[in-house]
């Protein structure tokens, strides 16, 4: 099968290779510029991984810290109420109603039984709260 077409000098014919002609594209970066950003881009990837690693270090300094203040302000918040009971029981008529209970503990009337039951109630109410925090390992 003859194609028509025009046959050059070197003897092949002009019309055999369809194909355009390859050329270089103009806007490809020379080899040299293309390695020279691909280091910068591993140089950003590695400064950006490190970012990340650091603030993640500084998100668990942070929790640390906050899990300490926690804890501190779960102790002070246990001191004020123990404090709260002993000023109470400090209070001259319930101060009374705890030495007659112990002194003589029959001849309490049912006010002064219900006053100390309410003391004794909020102190075993605390040592529950203490034993939990403490299961808890927060003190």
């Amino acid at each position: 099968m003859v194609r028509p077409g025009r046959i050059t000098t070197r003897g092949t014919d002009d019309m055999a290779d369809d194909a355009p002609p390859t050329e270089a594209p103009v806007d490809a970066p020379a080899p040299k510029a293309g390695a020279k950003l691909d280091r910068l881009n591993k140089w950003l990837t590695l400064g950006a991984n490190v970012g990340v690693v650091l603030g993640l270090i500084l998100v668990f300094i942070e929790v640390r810290q906050n899990a300490e203040l926690t804890r501190t302000q779960m102790e002070q918040q246990m001191n004020d109420m123990l404090s709260t009971i002993e000023l109470s029981i400090a209070e001259p008529q319930m101060a009374a109603v705890w030495v007659k209970s112990v002194r003589e503990p029959e001849a309490l009337v049912d006010s002064e039984i219900r006053m100390l039951d309410a003391h004794l109630t909020s102190i075993l109410l605390e040592w529950d709260y203490l034993i939990q925090m403490e299961t808890s390992g927060l003190i």
